[in-house]
């Protein structure tokens, strides 16, 4: 399958659960299986066709390598709010054992620019981009940089476009289920490395 080149995710690492149902379209059956990577604590989320890997349902403790892209979800999480969420979506494996974790997207920027201030002082940069998918569709993409790039980054406005590129790595988040209860559920983090403009020109 040719990979999309705004929208590239290679990862490798053992399966750490069964496959989950996750939904089904159009008589195929999409299941979240967890993959525990060297580069991140906890195991990355990714959303597999059943026909990509045999057996899904009981894949536990596989080696796999996949080549996918990331995909954004709406969740509902505690306190009933609604968050995008990031996840590996699989277009492909492949035999693989080394320690590959890296991403690369480019897309717009979609919501202005702001500044977060962190409990130690440390001021990042977030920036959402809006990355475009097959049939119309975007995937919203969400990450932060250091302060070294705040000056940098100032300038730009909402609609210039950027290419990141770096690793991932996952976080849990509470998704909520019921009214009264909230499960803990895990998504994917971009931990960025370098950031381009359109130009080509790197910010950092």
């Amino acid at each position: 399958m040719v990979e999309k080149a705004n929208n590239q995710v290679t990862i490798c690492g053992e399966i750490v659960c069964d496959g989950v149902l996750a939904y089904e379209k159009d008589g195929e059956k999409f299941y979240e299986i967890a993959v525990k990577t060297k580069q991140s604590e906890l195991p990355i989320p990714v959303i597999i066709s059943e026909k990509l890997l045999a057996n899904v349902e009981s894949c536990k403790g596989a080696t796999i390598g996949i080549y996918g892209e990331l995909h954004s979800y709406a969740k509902r999480v505690a306190g009933g709010r609604t968050r995008m969420i990031l996840k590996v979506f699989a277009n492909s494996v492949y035999d693989s054992k080394d320690n590959t974790n890296s991403f690369s997207v480019f897309g717009y920027i979609c919501k202005t620019l702001f500044l977060q201030k962190q409990e130690n002082g440390q001021v990042n940069v977030s920036v959402l981009l809006s990355v475009e998918r097959d049939c119309n569709i975007s995937d919203y993409v969400f990450f932060t940089v250091s302060k070294e790039l705040v000056e940098k980054l100032e300038t730009l406005v909402v609609s210039d476009m950027l290419i990141a590129d770096g690793f991932l790595r996952a976080c849990s988040y509470k998704e909520q289920v019921s009214e009264a209860e909230t499960c803990d559920k895990t998504k994917c983090e971009l931990v960025v490395a370098s950031v381009k403009k359109r130009d080509g020109k790197i910010l950092n």
